[in-house]
């Protein structure tokens, strides 16, 4: 069995490109690595349906948790109707409402205990971004500012220099926070 640890702000820093200070110490909580854990996201086990041919078929996505060296970072826009109205300088604001969240997921899987490449969390990634369907999220920061579920938006892999046991990722996001049940009628 190898053994191995990680500087999560050297690694975060040279993958990334992003200064996060000393966060190794101001970080409690640790992996069994002793990796400190930056940010939680853990996906809870979710049914979804899909369509093959006239056949509707209920499939699951089973739990999973992100790795511990893992950013968020989320942005809301506001939905603003402008109007021009001849004669007056700028426009009219009206409709005014909450955009979406984006919500922007880094990270990077890590080598299990015997430094092997993380083939089965690079995978269990790729079929959580084949579902046809939003995913309930549970995080402690998402859940702040009311982000209970969302959808992928899109997915990058890329290679960290000299470091063939870890895999680098990011992925785009939207909340998905609506209840609306769709009802179709029939005859319309």
């Amino acid at each position: 069995m190898a053994d191995f640890s990680v500087d999560a702000a050297q690694l975060l820093q040279s993958v990334f490109g992003a200064t996060y200070g000393n966060i190794s110490n101001a970080i409690p909580l640790k992996n069994k690595q002793g990796v400190p854990i930056i940010a939680r996201l853990s996906i809870p086990r979710f049914g979804y349906k899909i369509r093959k041919g006239d056949v509707i078929e209920q499939l699951f996505f089973e739990a999973f948790e992100f790795t511990p060296v893992l950013l968020l970072s989320v942005r809301q826009e506001k939905n603003i109707v402008k109007t021009p109205v001849q004669g007056r300088n700028g426009t009219i604001k009206e409709l005014i409402s909450d955009g979406d969240w984006q919500v922007s997921v880094k990270g990077i899987f890590l080598a299990d205990d015997e430094g092997n490449y993380p083939y089965e969390q690079v995978a269990r990634i790729e079929e959580l971004r084949s579902v046809p369907a939003s995913f309930p999220v549970e995080s402690e920061m998402l859940n702040l500012f009311g982000i209970y579920s969302m959808a992928i938006e899109s997915l990058e892999f890329f290679d960290t220099e000299a470091t063939p046991t870890i895999q680098a990722f990011s992925m785009n996001c939207t909340s998905d926070n609506t209840d609306i049940d769709l009802k179709i009628r029939q005859g319309l």
